[in-house]
Protein backbone atom coordinates (compact mmCIF):
# COMPACT_ATOMS: atom_id res chain seq x y z
CA UNK A 1 0.00 0.00 0.00
CA UNK A 2 2.76 1.91 0.88
CA UNK A 3 4.00 1.97 -2.67
CA UNK A 4 1.19 2.52 -4.06
CA UNK A 5 0.35 6.09 -2.35
CA UNK A 6 4.15 6.72 -3.14
CA UNK A 7 3.92 6.27 -7.09
CA UNK A 8 0.52 8.06 -6.89
CA UNK A 9 1.88 11.07 -4.88
CA UNK A 10 4.72 10.95 -7.60
CA UNK A 11 2.72 11.28 -10.02
CA UNK A 12 0.13 14.02 -8.74
CA UNK A 13 3.19 16.16 -8.17
CA UNK A 14 4.45 14.91 -12.02
CA UNK A 15 1.51 16.78 -13.06
CA UNK A 16 1.65 19.37 -10.88
CA UNK A 17 5.17 20.65 -12.05
CA UNK A 18 3.87 20.02 -16.12
CA UNK A 19 0.70 22.34 -15.37
CA UNK A 20 3.06 25.17 -13.11
CA UNK A 21 5.46 25.08 -16.14
CA UNK A 22 2.93 25.67 -18.67
CA UNK A 23 1.74 28.69 -16.41
CA UNK A 24 5.00 30.02 -16.16
CA UNK A 25 6.13 29.53 -19.68
CA UNK A 26 2.53 31.45 -20.42
CA UNK A 27 3.69 34.41 -18.27
CA UNK A 28 7.25 34.65 -19.74
CA UNK A 29 6.31 34.73 -22.91
CA UNK A 30 3.46 37.48 -22.27
CA UNK A 31 6.45 39.29 -20.38
CA UNK A 32 8.42 39.08 -23.81
CA UNK A 33 5.42 40.25 -25.80
CA UNK A 34 4.84 43.02 -23.52
CA UNK A 35 8.71 43.98 -23.31
CA UNK A 36 8.64 44.27 -27.36
CA UNK A 37 5.13 46.71 -27.13
CA UNK A 38 7.30 48.91 -24.49
CA UNK A 39 9.37 49.17 -27.06
CA UNK A 40 7.10 50.41 -30.08
CA UNK A 41 5.45 52.61 -27.64
CA UNK A 42 9.06 54.53 -26.87
CA UNK A 43 9.94 54.25 -30.60
CA UNK A 44 6.39 56.22 -31.06
CA UNK A 45 7.18 58.87 -28.37
CA UNK A 46 10.57 59.00 -29.63
CA UNK A 47 9.09 60.43 -33.29
CA UNK A 48 6.51 62.45 -31.09
CA UNK A 49 9.25 64.05 -28.76
CA UNK A 50 11.53 64.88 -32.50
CA UNK A 51 13.93 62.37 -31.40
CA UNK A 52 13.60 60.50 -34.20
CA UNK A 53 12.05 61.68 -37.92
CA UNK A 54 8.95 59.38 -38.70
CA UNK A 55 10.50 58.25 -42.10
CA UNK A 56 14.14 58.32 -40.83
CA UNK A 57 15.75 55.03 -41.40
CA UNK A 58 16.72 54.18 -37.74
CA UNK A 59 12.72 54.19 -36.74
CA UNK A 60 11.16 52.83 -39.78
CA UNK A 61 12.90 49.80 -39.62
CA UNK A 62 12.59 49.14 -35.73
CA UNK A 63 9.07 50.02 -36.20
CA UNK A 64 8.76 47.54 -38.37
CA UNK A 65 10.59 44.34 -36.91
CA UNK A 66 9.13 45.07 -33.76
CA UNK A 67 5.40 44.81 -35.75
CA UNK A 68 6.36 42.07 -37.77
CA UNK A 69 8.31 40.36 -34.83
CA UNK A 70 4.86 40.87 -32.49
CA UNK A 71 2.30 39.44 -35.69
CA UNK A 72 4.91 36.01 -35.10
CA UNK A 73 5.68 36.09 -31.56
CA UNK A 74 4.26 32.62 -31.56
CA UNK A 75 6.75 31.37 -34.60
CA UNK A 76 9.96 33.12 -33.81
CA UNK A 77 11.74 30.56 -31.76
CA UNK A 78 14.91 29.31 -32.14
CA UNK A 79 13.06 26.09 -33.29
CA UNK A 80 11.21 27.63 -36.23
CA UNK A 81 14.26 29.90 -37.18
CA UNK A 82 16.74 26.14 -37.12
CA UNK A 83 13.75 24.76 -39.25
CA UNK A 84 13.71 27.69 -42.01
CA UNK A 85 17.36 27.81 -41.81
CA UNK A 86 17.73 23.89 -42.63
CA UNK A 87 14.65 23.67 -45.05
CA UNK A 88 14.19 27.47 -46.90
CA UNK A 89 17.32 28.03 -48.30
CA UNK A 90 20.13 27.34 -50.54
CA UNK A 91 23.78 27.90 -49.32
CA UNK A 92 24.11 31.23 -52.14
CA UNK A 93 20.74 32.61 -51.52
CA UNK A 94 21.22 32.69 -47.66
CA UNK A 95 24.79 34.02 -47.53
CA UNK A 96 23.38 36.53 -50.08
CA UNK A 97 20.57 37.46 -47.67
CA UNK A 98 22.99 37.91 -44.80
CA UNK A 99 25.46 40.05 -46.70
CA UNK A 100 22.25 42.16 -47.72
CA UNK A 101 21.15 42.53 -43.59
CA UNK A 102 24.80 43.02 -42.78
CA UNK A 103 25.24 45.77 -45.10
CA UNK A 104 22.46 47.84 -44.10
CA UNK A 105 23.00 46.99 -40.13
CA UNK A 106 26.35 48.74 -41.02
CA UNK A 107 24.16 51.18 -42.90
CA UNK A 108 21.83 51.89 -40.25
CA UNK A 109 24.19 52.62 -36.91
CA UNK A 110 26.06 55.53 -38.94
CA UNK A 111 23.04 57.40 -39.13
CA UNK A 112 23.01 60.63 -37.05
CA UNK A 113 19.70 59.60 -34.95
CA UNK A 114 22.01 57.34 -33.05
CA UNK A 115 23.62 60.25 -31.64
CA UNK A 116 21.01 60.44 -29.02
CA UNK A 117 21.05 58.69 -26.16
CA UNK A 118 16.83 58.05 -25.53
CA UNK A 119 17.40 56.55 -29.29
CA UNK A 120 20.46 54.19 -28.63
CA UNK A 121 18.46 53.06 -24.88
CA UNK A 122 15.68 52.27 -27.05
CA UNK A 123 17.40 50.31 -29.43
CA UNK A 124 19.58 48.57 -26.79
CA UNK A 125 16.07 47.85 -25.05
CA UNK A 126 14.84 46.58 -28.64
CA UNK A 127 17.95 43.82 -28.51
CA UNK A 128 16.71 43.04 -25.19
CA UNK A 129 13.07 42.31 -26.01
CA UNK A 130 13.86 40.34 -29.17
CA UNK A 131 16.29 37.97 -27.20
CA UNK A 132 14.04 37.42 -24.90
CA UNK A 133 10.87 36.75 -27.48
CA UNK A 134 12.99 34.22 -29.06
CA UNK A 135 13.73 32.46 -26.25
CA UNK A 136 10.78 32.91 -24.30
CA UNK A 137 9.23 31.40 -27.61
CA UNK A 138 11.57 28.32 -28.21
CA UNK A 139 11.35 24.72 -26.49
CA UNK A 140 14.43 23.12 -25.15
CA UNK A 141 16.07 23.08 -28.02
CA UNK A 142 16.91 26.77 -26.65
CA UNK A 143 19.59 25.15 -24.07
CA UNK A 144 21.00 23.03 -27.04
CA UNK A 145 21.41 26.24 -29.17
CA UNK A 146 23.04 28.29 -26.70
CA UNK A 147 25.40 25.60 -25.65
CA UNK A 148 25.71 24.54 -29.18
CA UNK A 149 26.74 28.36 -30.20
CA UNK A 150 29.44 28.53 -27.50
CA UNK A 151 30.87 25.40 -28.62
CA UNK A 152 31.06 26.25 -32.44
CA UNK A 153 32.51 30.00 -31.74
CA UNK A 154 35.74 27.78 -30.29
CA UNK A 155 35.68 25.60 -33.35
CA UNK A 156 38.34 26.31 -35.80
CA UNK A 157 36.83 27.49 -39.23
CA UNK A 158 38.79 23.94 -40.87
CA UNK A 159 36.49 22.19 -38.74
CA UNK A 160 33.20 24.02 -39.37
CA UNK A 161 33.76 23.68 -43.61
CA UNK A 162 33.03 19.98 -43.00
CA UNK A 163 29.81 20.24 -41.43
CA UNK A 164 26.59 19.82 -43.33
CA UNK A 165 25.93 22.68 -45.13
CA UNK A 166 22.64 23.14 -43.24
CA UNK A 167 24.18 23.60 -40.35
CA UNK A 168 26.55 26.08 -41.80
CA UNK A 169 23.92 28.43 -42.53
CA UNK A 170 22.69 28.09 -38.87
CA UNK A 171 25.87 28.98 -37.74
CA UNK A 172 26.24 31.79 -40.48
CA UNK A 173 23.11 32.98 -39.05
CA UNK A 174 24.24 32.92 -35.06
CA UNK A 175 27.45 34.86 -36.70
CA UNK A 176 25.27 37.47 -38.29
CA UNK A 177 23.13 38.21 -35.02
CA UNK A 178 26.43 38.37 -33.06
CA UNK A 179 27.74 40.50 -35.54
CA UNK A 180 24.65 42.67 -35.47
CA UNK A 181 24.50 43.20 -31.54
CA UNK A 182 28.57 44.02 -32.19
CA UNK A 183 27.58 46.93 -34.22
CA UNK A 184 24.92 47.95 -31.76
CA UNK A 185 27.61 47.46 -28.74
CA UNK A 186 29.78 49.93 -31.06
CA UNK A 187 27.05 52.44 -31.48
CA UNK A 188 27.41 53.00 -27.83
CA UNK A 189 23.74 50.93 -27.70
CA UNK A 190 24.39 48.58 -25.18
Amino acid sequence: MNTVAFWLNAAIFAVGLIVLYQLFLGIIRKQACFAMYAVRDDLIYLVASGALKEDGPVFRHYYTRVNQLLRAAPNVGLDRLLEAIFTRWEEHDFNEMLRQADAKASILFRDQAFDDQDVRRVVAAYYRALQGLILAHSSVLRLVYLTGFQLAKRLPQAVMRLAPSPYRRALKAVEYADREAGLAEAARLV
